[in-house]
């Protein structure tokens, strides 16, 4: 069931906190939805960056999505190099 939408959309919805990645989850894409799903991460990473804020709420959320997808693309990453997989 991986994957089933836009990997953009689902990196949105990671950074917002709506789905969480774990390695069983990881485990059950392929090295081309794994590959594809990081570099969306990094296109939202980007992205949220990019954002400028004026109240500090929004400084908040802003940290709290960064914080997010830095985890889940430090998991990512630790989970590529256990099993071989080239980024």
């Amino acid at each position: 069931m991986p994957l089933q939408g836009s990997p953009k959309k689902l990196a949105e919805d990671i950074s917002k906190g709506y789905f969480y990645v774990t390695p069983p989850y990881l485990k059950n894409l392929s090295t081309g939805e794994f590959k594809e799903l990081y570099n969306a991460l990094k296109i939202v990473q980007r992205d949220v960056r990019s954002i400028v804020t004026t109240t500090q709420e929004d400084t908040k959320d802003k940290q709290m999505r960064l914080m997010r997808l830095n985890q889940v693309l430090t998991l990512m990453e630790n989970y590529a190099r256990k099993y071989k997989i080239i980024l």
